[in-house]
């Protein structure tokens, strides 16, 4: 078993950059972020590969709903947050992508989702 250590809530009181060192220190063996898409994908991959870790996955975008794949309307919102969140975790070294799906009471969600 791998244990990956989710840098959005562990060792917070760093910048996300240094995260990745602090993990390993720790004894981890992956990271994983929820949403780093406020650095770019090139310093997160250049800050995890250079703590000798491995990036297990990150998130596709929340919006304010965590997440639109299952959000009736919001279909072209997912399709270009996907795209988004695909081109950040090829170039950030990522194997996975959480695809969030979002948090409502509407009937039509279980419709969108399964189209």
């Amino acid at each position: 078993m791998i244990l990956a250590a989710n840098l959005s809530w562990l060792f917070t009181e760093r910048p996300l950059p240094e995260r990745p060192a602090a993990a390993a220190r720790a004894g981890f063996e992956a990271v994983e972020v929820l949403f780093p898409y406020d650095i770019p994908a090139a310093d997160l991959r250049g800050a995890v590969e250079a703590s000798g870790l491995a990036l297990a996955l990150i998130n596709t975008p929340p919006g304010d709903t965590m997440g639109q794949a299952a959000m009736p309307g919001e279909e072209e919102a997912f399709r270009r947050n996907f795209a988004r969140a695909a081109s950040y975790a090829r170039d950030a070294g990522s194997p996975a992508l959480h695809v969030m799906s979002g948090k409502t009471q509407d009937p039509a969600a279980r419709d969108t989702l399964v189209a």
